[in-house]
């Protein structure tokens, strides 16, 4: 590993720890809600005859999410649990911490094995695309709240590595199977796998090493998956007559801002889908930057996009290269489908970072349109610019929780003063 490369990791891996200890727990979206749900299951696991004596009393406390993300960290929490069992809120401030420690170490495990995969695929490539993943402001953040992220995308990495594999050598049996279980494993893991699903079944049906057994391959891998995943859909369709649990669906999103229900609509959900992608902080994503910010950033990855287009022979010279590429871009249209559906038939979900495929596509586009001669130089250059960007975010966090920061107190950042849920001050506090 490069000198450069090295401090690059070491960049991240700092920014990353100093999100997790500065930002306050309950203060990242949702958060407090999944910990009721692992804690819930957690218990049941280790004292079925225990009933957890306090239960936040919110909508999301009910999730229609599927359940390996819970089980798993559920499983990591029950060798701490001892009785007396303390209440919810309590058992929050006791493991919280804890649980963002696992989303911090899958985060980096994903991290190190994006970077082995792009080394081999696109080496010339590795120094930009590290530096975007590492540094990018968003994810950065991101990666250690106690949410099914970091997980969800390790598996999806997974998937993604073993399928560019699969797919540029002869189909068997085992390929479809495989692909199945790996694909099936994510789908337990967010409510928005399918987005997976769908570009891996074009994936299957465009690959030339399995041609003219397509149709077989998309069976198996198929049949596969609804193996995997079939249990689940049944139970929900058992327990609320819908395979998709809907009436959880809309009892989640009952309360919330209803799509088109107040004016320029489209504008703003433009403007906080890109809020949420590029950088925002706090639970309902009320500390952010200036709208001029997202929006010079925006233009910026705007006009990459358009030059990586001109380049884009550069990212697809070999066979394995135009399957990882058209899995990734039909991932992303799948993504940006299911996005349009929420935000136009269930309520204003503006969430940028809900647009997974990017996790992988972007770094490696953005790379791809800066790769240059004096790439040493522009490595340099965007990641000053990227560590800049997210000590300007840590000047927000500290100076509004903590009143503290670098700068002069709340300089250049954005709050959104917003109606929070009961536990936001005791948090707070901790």
């Amino acid at each position: 590993m490069s000198r450069g490369i090295l401090l690059l990791f070491l960049s991240g891996i700092i920014l990353r720890l100093i999100y997790l200890f500065l930002t306050p727990l309950g203060q990242v979206p949702d958060e407090p809600y999944h910990f009721e749900r692992i804690y819930a299951t957690a218990v049941n696991m280790r004292f079925p005859q225990a009933i957890v004596s306090h239960k936040i009393d919110y909508q999301n406390s009910t999730y229609p999410s599927p359940p390996l993300f819970y089980l798993a960290y559920a499983v990591l929490l029950v060798p701490f649990l001892h009785e007396p069992l303390p209440p919810t809120l309590t058992a929050f401030v006791q493991y919280g911490l804890y649980l963002r420690f696992v989303s911090f170490f899958l985060s980096l495990v994903t991290i190190i094995l994006v970077a082995r995969f792009t080394r081999s695929l696109y080496p010339k490539l590795l120094s930009l695309f590290l530096c975007i993943l590492l540094l990018f402001p968003q994810w950065t953040a991101s990666s250690s709240w106690v949410g099914s992220d970091p997980l969800f995308l390790l598996l999806v990495t997974l998937t993604l590595i073993k399928s560019v594999s699969l797919l540029t050598r002869p189909y068997t049996i085992k390929s479809g199977v495989l692909l199945g279980i790996f694909v099936g494993v994510s789908l337990l893991a967010k409510p928005l796998g399918p987005m997976l699903f769908g570009g891996i079944e074009i994936a299957i049906l465009t690959a030339k090493a399995w041609q003219g057994k397509r149709i077989r391959a998309l069976i198996m891998f198929t049949l596969t998956v609804s193996l995997v995943t079939g249990w689940w859909y049944i139970n929900n369709y058992l327990t609320t007559g819908s395979f998709t649990a809907a009436p959880f669906v809309q009892a989640v999103v009952t309360g919330y801002t209803k799509p088109f229900s107040f004016p320029f609509y489209p504008l703003a959900l433009l403007y906080f889908t890109s809020a949420t992608f590029i950088g925002a902080f706090g639970p309902t994503n009320n500390i952010h930057f200036p709208v001029t910010v997202y929006l010079i950033t925006s233009l910026t990855i705007l006009f990459l996009f358009f030059k990586a287009w001109k380049n884009r022979l550069q990212l697809m010279q070999n066979a394995k290269h135009g399957v990882l590429i058209s899995i990734l871009l039909t991932m992303t249209c799948f993504a940006f489908l299911q996005f349009f559906i929420i935000n136009t038939t269930l309520s204003f979900q503006p969430q940028g970072r809900y647009l997974y495929p990017l996790f992988f596509l972007f770094p490696i586009i953005i790379a791809s349109a800066l790769s240059h001669k004096k790439s040493t130089m522009i490595v340099s250059l965007v990641s000053c610019i990227l560590i800049g960007i997210n000590l300007w975010g840590i000047h927000c966090i500290s100076s509004w929780y903590y009143k503290l920061s670098f700068f002069p107190l709340h300089a250049g950042c954005e709050y959104d003063r917003v109606n929070l849920p009961p536990w936001e001050e005791p948090l707070k506090l901790q």
